[in-house]
């Protein structure tokens, strides 16, 4: 009588389970990015509060947990885009200039 086991290395995840290739890796991280913005659309308005908590952050843990740290980094939409202050939305405060409070 044989027992089957699999020995999973540390840091294993569920993507590394499937066959590795560079064009598997660019389809998971696709997929993650499309997961989140589509979750991000999902909102739920919280009784007492005017921020609604979206399903953006349950797919950014979710693809983050099943790709990876580095795939998942990569799926998230601020990470690849070329200028920062788009990703904080339109009504980003500017810097503040001149000299700070406590500098009196």
């Amino acid at each position: 009588m044989s027992t089957a086991t699999t020995l999973a290395r540390p840091g294993t995840v569920l993507a590394d389970l499937l066959p590795t290739s560079r064009v598997r890796d660019a389809a998971l991280v696709l997929g993650g990015a499309v997961l989140t913005g589509l979750a991000a659309q999902l909102s739920v308005p919280v009784p007492g509060s005017p921020v609604p908590v979206t399903g953006q952050t349950f797919a950014a843990l979710l693809v983050g947990t099943a790709l990876g740290a580095r795939r998942g980094f990569l799926s998230s939409p601020c990470t690849r885009s070329p200028v920062w202050p788009a990703c904080r939305g339109s009504r980003a405060a500017p810097p503040a200039r001149g000299p700070s409070p406590s500098a009196t």
